[in-house]
């Protein structure tokens, strides 16, 4: 030991050190690593939902998206005839949709730019964004392996759409959050979309074992 200097650390470290500490600091293991799957992101999952149930609060900038949004969506429904082609054309309503359309764009950039300089991190993980890329990912595999009229073939294409969905789903339950306030009403909004997902992956689901 040379004296006034203290002895390097790094011969403590060891790899269940070093996971715990990651663990302890809100870090994740590296995303290809089998710690991350089998420990670190159902525990990310089973918190967030956790919290979920504590209940749901609007803040003030998700009220004003919610009600923003649903202005302009009402104008862009009120006014999209009016531009369609083969219709008849009301410069007003057509208007009107336009204004729609500027409004609902203004709503994301403003959102996104609210969110601009605040990092990207799991303990924002959206859970309901996660299992809604499962089941779209299922969906889309069984749909397209009905075609085949194989019920093997049309399993393996369910499983393969789950394991896209399931890769897919974990970079949009993170980066959700990249888009704000929106971001956050989008996320609550999955939930719905889960259950209605649910109800057509079992019907798909009939139809292939049928």
């Amino acid at each position: 030991m040379i004296h006034g200097l203290p002895m390097p650390r790094e011969a403590n470290h060891t790899p269940a050190a070093d996971a715990g500490r990651t663990q302890e600091s809100g870090g994740a293991p590296p995303f290809l690593s089998f710690a991350f799957h089998t420990e670190f992101l159902p525990r990310l999952v089973w918190r967030r939902l956790s919290r979920r149930r504590g209940g749901t609060v609007f803040l003030g900038a998700e009220m004003e998206i919610l009600i923003g949004a649903a202005v302009c969506a009402i104008a862009i429904a009120i006014g999209l005839p009016s531009l369609l082609p083969g219709l008849r054309r009301d410069w007003f309503w057509g208007g009107v949709a336009v204004l729609g359309m500027v409004g609902l764009l203004a709503l994301i950039v403003w959102s996104v730019r609210n969110q601009w300089d605040n990092p990207v991190t799991y303990e924002e993980f959206h859970p309901g964004a996660f299992f809604f890329v499962i089941l779209l990912g299922v969906s889309a595999g069984l749909w397209l392996g009905t075609s085949s009229h194989a019920t093997l073939v049309a399993v393996a294409a369910g499983v393969a759409g789950a394991l896209i969905g399931y890769v897919l789903g974990i970079f949009a339950g993170l980066w959700l959050q990249a888009l704000g306030p929106l971001g956050t009403l989008l996320g609550l909004l999955t939930y719905l979309g889960v259950t209605a997902l649910v109800g057509v992956d079992l019907i798909l689901i009939f139809a292939v074992l049928r």
